[in-house]
């Protein structure tokens, strides 16, 4: 897989800092940043996010291009909710996230967003 240069310069700053092994695309637009990490073995897991219907089917149509459908989770989401919410699943409960309350009990506040170590 090609990547832009903008692309290529961030698939080398995840690759040298990373922290764990899944990766949290947030505005994917097409998945191909996740996809090329899976790609490299670089990560295990990835989430391509986007919030506009058009990029979510690019971000489904690059993971079905690739066969990384077991790797890659494409979700069409407002990113903040959906991280929060991702995290507060993972540990049970995320430190600064806020429950609100929602259709499925677990909506969390904006002010989880800062407490998330980005790479």
């Amino acid at each position: 897989m090609k990547l832009s240069k903008r692309l290529e310069l961030l698939a080398y700053l995840v690759e040298k800092h990373k922290k764990g092994n899944i990766l949290a695309d947030i505005g994917t637009d097409h998945a191909y940043l996740p996809c090329y990490l899976i790609e490299k073995n670089i990560i295990d897991k990835a989430y391509a996010c986007d919030v506009a219907k058009g990029p979510f089917a690019a971000s489904l149509s690059t993971i079905r291009q690739y066969h990384f459908e077991e790797n890659v989770d494409a979700d069409l989401c407002e990113w903040n909710l959906y991280f929060c919410d991702l995290y507060a699943s993972a540990f049970h409960q995320f430190p600064g996230c806020h429950a609100k309350g929602g259709s499925n009990g677990a909506v969390y506040s904006l002010r989880a967003v800062p407490a998330v170590q980005r790479i």
